[in-house]
Order: structure tokens, then C-alpha cells, then sequence
């Protein structure tokens, strides 16, 4: 995963923005409780869920010491932790196994969940979990529309059309960690750090920053925003070349989620921070 391979201590410089209270923990990713809280999971430093009053609790029962989790996600309302033990979901203030015991960095809720895992693509059945594709190849991201799934993995990305039942790879130089759509062209973050741009035709082109590292994709409303080591931007094409645009703060940025009309970022150094957001 992109995240872990930034080592880099950048100064953090918030423009109109305010930091949340919680210990200087290195947050790897968020979910939103209800409208209002919010739950931060670290590299290897727990869980934390933030309680109606403001503070801030451990949310650690039933996960492993030093897990580290790299994607928080809510799916039909139920709490789900994809970590580098497994993927937990959360149910009555606990966190419970289930069944997936390998690295995990995605779920996607459909007719069935699907898990992107170090083995590979796996789907969940009754009460197990079957391998669906790419075996032995590291799944990182998934994105699903009407017609297509995509997916991000260890050889660059792929996808699968609902219509013919058949998969179509696109090989790339580095793994595929995080995907996204602007504008119709479909996104992606490597394992180095760089973007990937879809050009509609079935072709992509990367794109490197030499004072960026980018870690991932987030979608907040109908914006695309890009997590990196160097600040949180915001992505759109113009004459369909891709325009990056800062979004108050300079320092490692992991996540995002849109709280009431504010933006909650976590940071790598930081801890949250609370900026204001339309």
C-alpha cells in the first residue's frame, strides 16, 4: 500500500482550518459514525471513535494488537475495518472476525460483499469466503459502476464487464493501490507515489510529481480529492488535462470525509484536522 511507504516528516501548515483533539496518533484512515462523529484508525496505534459529547474513546475490543488498518468503510450500516489481520466488522461495541484472515485493503457491497486481499479478489459466500480472480496478486482498490467493476492490483489495473462475463487487464509498471473517477477518465495512485489518467480509449498515461507522493482517491460529494504526502488537492480536468488545486493544508494528508459542511482530514503527523468545505 501507498501509505506505507512514506518515511517523510513534511511540516503541517493549515490556511482557515482548525485541528480536532486526539493524540498525536499516525492515522492511516475515517468513517463517519452518524452525522455528526466520526471513528479514526491508525497504523498499528488502535481504533478511536469520537463520542456524542466530543471526546474521544477507544473503539479496540476484539482487534489484534498493533493492527494496522488501512481502509474504514460503512456498508449498509454496519462498520467494516479491512486491515493487514483481516477484515473485521463492528457489532455491539465490539470488533468481530469475518472469516477473512489475509491482508485486506477494500470491501464492496453489491449482490454479494467482495473483498480486495493479498491473495487476490475474493467474494463472500454463506458463511466463508471463495477466491473470484487474480490469485496470488495483491487487490488494492475497487470501483464499481452499472456496466463495469474496476480494480487496482499488483499488475496495474483491470475490469469486468457485467455484460460479457469476461475480464480485461491493462498491465502497468507499478501496482495499483487506489482508483477513482473525474469527469468520466477513470483515476489511479501507484505503489510510487504517481497518477494514473485513463484516457476513455482503453489507454493510460502516469503522471509523477517530484515534490509529491500520492497515497489515494477520495470522492466527497461530486469532488475527487487527492491524498499525498505534501497537502490535499483537489482534482479536475480542463481541456481534459488534469489540474490539481490545494485545499488548505500542507503536510501528509491519508483521508477525508465530509462532516456537516466541514472537511475532516487526517494527517500522517498530525492527527485531524477541520476545514471549511463546499
Amino acid at each position: 500500500m501507498g501509505l506505507l511507504y512514506d518515511a517523510v516528516h513534511y511540516p503541517m501548515k493549515v490556511e482557515g482550518g482548525s485541528k480536532i483533539s486526539l493524540p498525536a496518533l499516525r492515522i492511516s484512515c475515517l468513517a463517519r459514525l452518524d452525522e455528526n462523529r466520526i471513528v479514526a484508525a491508525t497504523f498499528g496505534q488502535g481504533t478511536y471513535a469520537q463520542s456524542a459529547d466530543g471526546e474521544w474513546e477507544a473503539m479496540n475490543s476484539g482487534l489484534p494488537e498493533r493492527t494496522v488498518t488501512y481502509r474504514l468503510q460503512a456498508l449498509n450500516g454496519k462498520l467494516y475495518a479491512a486491515t493487514d489481520r483481516g477484515l473485521f466488522a463492528w457489532s455491539s461495541g465490539a470488533w468481530h472476525p469475518t472469516g477473512l484472515t489475509m491482508p485486506c485493503y477494500r470491501v464492496l457491497e453489491g449482490s454479494s460483499i467482495l473483498a480486495g486481499t493479498a491473495i487476490g479478489l475474493t467474494q463472500q459466500a454463506d458463511d466463508h469466503w471463495d477466491l473470484s480472480a487474480f490469485p496470488n496478486r495483491a487487490v488494492y482498490d475497487l470501483l464499481s459502476s452499472p456496466q463495469f467493476l474496476f480494480v487496482g492490483y499488483a499488475k496495474g489495473m483491470a475490469f469486468y464487464d457485467y455484460l460479457t462475463g469476461q475480464w480485461h487487464e491493462f498491465h502497468l509498471d507499478s501496482p495499483v493501490t487506489s482508483l477513482s473517477v473525474c469527469q468520466g477518465r477513470l483515476l489511479g495512485v501507484t505503489a510510487k507515489g504517481e497518477l494514473v489518467l485513463g484516457n476513455r480509449r482503453g489507454g493510460f498515461s502516469t503522471i509523477r510529481f517530484d515534490d509529491k507522493f500520492f497515497y489515494r482517491w477520495v470522492q466527497v460529494g461530486p469532488h475527487i480529492l487527492a491524498c499525498s504526502s505534501s497537502g490535499l488537492y483537489k482534482m479536475v480536468l480542463h481541456q481534459e488535462n488534469p489540474v490539481l488545486y490545494s485545499i488548505g493544508i500542507r503536510g501528509a494528508v491519508t483521508d477525508a470525509i465530509e462532516v456537516g459542511n466541514r472537511l475532516v482530514v487526517s494527517t500522517l503527523h498530525y492527527g485531524l484536522v477541520s476545514l471549511p468545505f463546499s
